[in-house]
């Protein structure tokens, strides 16, 4: 078996043409729970393999996040999570910070191509 997909690993890129974009690629094969916490930047995260029950502090409900499934955790919005089901938990989570986010949809909103 490869030992890379039986252990809990988190990878994490920065774009280096990209300033305050960050890539992570998070496998755990083993259960998880995540306590109440903030991240100061957007996260974006698709689920690959797995569920996961989400608990969100800014609208007090709990959300199940599934393989296909996309969400977005706000910057400075507090939530926990758990792990739901058999192994393996796989997702891609894209963090952006507020000034870069802010930047690209200015960008947008005026119709300019997006450069780094």
């Amino acid at each position: 078996m490869n030992s890379k997909l039986s252990e809990d690993w988190v990878k994490i890129q920065r774009a280096e043409h990209l300033s305050g974009v960050q890539v992570l690629t998070t496998n755990f094969v083993t259960g998880r729970e995540t306590p109440r916490h903030i991240h100061q930047d957007y996260a974006f995260g698709l689920a690959i393999k797995g569920a996961s029950e989400i608990d969100c502090g800014h609208c007090g409900e709990t959300h199940i996040l599934k393989s296909g499934d996309l969400m977005l955790t706000e910057a400075h919005e507090v939530y926990s999570g758990r792990a739901l089901g058999k192994p393996p938990w796989l997702s891609y989570i894209i963090r952006i910070s507020k000034e870069k986010l802010a930047s690209l949809l200015d960008f947008a909103a005026d119709g300019k191509q997006i450069t780094p």
